[in-house]
């Protein structure tokens, strides 16, 4: 049941990840194809405070041909019928993106014109940019930069007194399998702990997607909740205005977190060949890894500190990797390999370090 609604979750995801990163096609093909003829944000600036300050811009997109009547009927309702646009704070604040949903069609002169609220809350400072609007999902989505076709549309928040949600892992960095607990802290703009405060909670197809959050837990008195993670569920936390569910158009989303395990690599070994070998003489280690893109290093113990004798690349999967030590002096060497990620996994998965192995040399 779990990896059905896993399923489930990453065809309903598919749309916001095409808002993010763009459909599949280069930017002047993206230009020449999109039927989206016009786009417009309320442009503030719109100023917030603190936890229950809240303001309503309205989202526009005016389409010629496509649009949601073009989805195949085996999609979800919410999918043939709804406009998502992607707004990206591109000035003011740490990188983000928010999704707005359009479901107010009308057919005028110059084209169907879908239109929505986004409720912004005081964590939303800076200048936010329409960068993509989409429709449908999975292998048939479509998506379009408006800025393809010079459409900027932008506007401007000054947010103060936001509240904030820290998280911590306990423990902090476990095996692949091994149980981990995330505690988040919620705090208001003061720096008060909010104590007995209910957050919404998201699992599998309710997390990632437009109807968002499934639960909702309350905070203990020190304004905090304890999440068990799952490797196979999607979880997410959202403080919510106000705090009911479900989370829809009439709800202002404050703070989005996707929780993650930080666990080490499943797998991380390292194998050198079996006997004696000559000084000056190039060994080849092999070394194995469950790994993502990133990076595997070979190390020596050189007294009591790891040096890098060489880098190589990885790949998503199963990895084998041949790396070169060549001994300059005769006796034990002591080798092991270390794993990183790539920075798009460095929230995820620790450095990981294989059982050393030995090499002779004579």
């Amino acid at each position: 049941m779990r990896r059905s609604l896993a399923v489930a979750g990453l065809t309903a995801t598919a749309l916001v990840t095409c808002l993010v990163a763009g459909p599949p096609v280069t930017r002047q093909a993206a230009a020449a194809a999109s039927p989206v003829t016009a786009v417009s944000v309320s442009p503030g600036p719109f100023s917030v405070d603190g936890l229950t300050g809240t303001v309503t811009a309205t989202v526009s997109v005016v389409l010629v041909g496509g649009g949601p009547g073009s989805c195949n009927q085996d999609f979800e309702y919410m999918w043939k019928n709804a406009v998502l646009v992607a707004l990206t704070r591109t000035a003011g604040g740490p990188a983000d993106v928010v999704t707005v949903r359009l479901v107010k069609h009308q057919q005028l002169a110059d084209g169907a014109h879908w239109t929505g609220g986004w409720k912004i809350g005081s964590t939303r400072s800076g200048t936010w940019t329409i960068t993509h609007a989409g429709w449908c999902s999975g292998a048939e989505s479509y998506g379009y930069d408006p800025r393809d076709q010079g459409l900027v549309a932008t506007t401007t928040v000054h947010g103060t007194h936001p509240p904030t949600l820290s998280t911590t892992h306990v423990p902090a960095v476990v095996r692949w399998d091994a149980k981990q607990w995330l505690v988040a802290t919620l705090r208001d703009g003061y720096g008060h702990r909010l104590a007995h405060f209910p957050i919404v909670y998201g699992a599998d197809t309710s997390c990632g997607s437009s109807n968002d959050g499934s639960s909702l837990v309350t905070t203990d008195r020190h304004g905090r909740v304890t999440i068990r993670l799952y490797r196979s569920l999607w979880e997410c936390l959202y403080l919510v205005m106000p705090p009911r569910l479900p989370i829809s158009s009439a709800r202002t989303v404050l703070i989005q977190r996707r929780l993650e395990r930080y666990t080490y690599y499943e797998t991380v070994r390292a194998s050198a060949p079996a006997g004696n070998h000559p000084v000056g003489v190039p060994v080849t280690i092999t070394a194995t890894l469950i790994s993502n893109v990133g990076t595997a290093s070979l190390q020596r113990l050189v007294g009591r500190t790891w040096r890098t004798v060489m880098t190589a690349p990885t790949v998503s999967g199963v990895t084998t990797i041949a790396l070169t030590f060549t001994p300059t002096s005769a006796g034990l060497t002591y080798l092991r390999v270390l794993a990183r990620p790539s920075a798009e996994y460095v929230s995820r998965l620790a450095p990981t370090v294989s059982p050393t192995v030995m090499l002779r040399a004579t």
